[in-house]
């Protein structure tokens, strides 16, 4: 009989090997359950709105302070983005996702500056593009910015 054999010839059950193979699938099991739980994003609640169709950082969700803002708003609409209360002048308003996508990253040398950390707010006014602003509806949605 051979160091490291069972009787009758078998070999261990019990290997390095197999040892090895059953801690690095254990570790992949849970290397993809810890993805998969954290990669979940909050979706926005756009509750009391039909024509908004997605707002960006996520309502009550915690996002870096120069993270873009926008809203994107059902075809054929158009909008002004306030954020913090102060109006974005059109010249700082981007439409990255089309001409029904208000958009504006906060930072140096913007109408808003750099944001502070804490709890930040936006509204969209929106109105369909062939009417006047007269008739916009609005928005409103925060997020904690640090």
């Amino acid at each position: 009989m051979t160091a490291g054999s069972l009787p009758g010839g078998k070999s261990p059950r019990v290997t390095p090997y197999r040892i090895v193979v059953s801690l690095l699938l254990a570790l992949a099991a849970a290397t993809m359950y810890i993805a998969f739980v954290s990669s979940k994003s909050p979706e926005p609640d756009i509750t009391n709105s039909l024509n908004v169709l997605d707002v960006r950082p996520a309502a009550n969700s915690t996002v870096l302070r120069q993270t873009r803002i926008f809203a994107k708003l059902k075809t054929g609409f158009v909008g002004s983005l306030i954020v913090e209360g102060i109006e974005i002048p059109a010249d700082q308003v981007d439409h990255l996702e089309g001409v029904n996508t208000v958009g504006f990253t906060p930072g140096p040398n913007t109408a808003t500056g750099a944001l502070r950390p804490g709890h930040r707010c936006a509204v969209v006014f929106y109105w369909k593009a062939d009417e006047s602003r007269v008739n916009a509806q609005q928005y409103r949605w925060c997020w904690e910015a640090h």
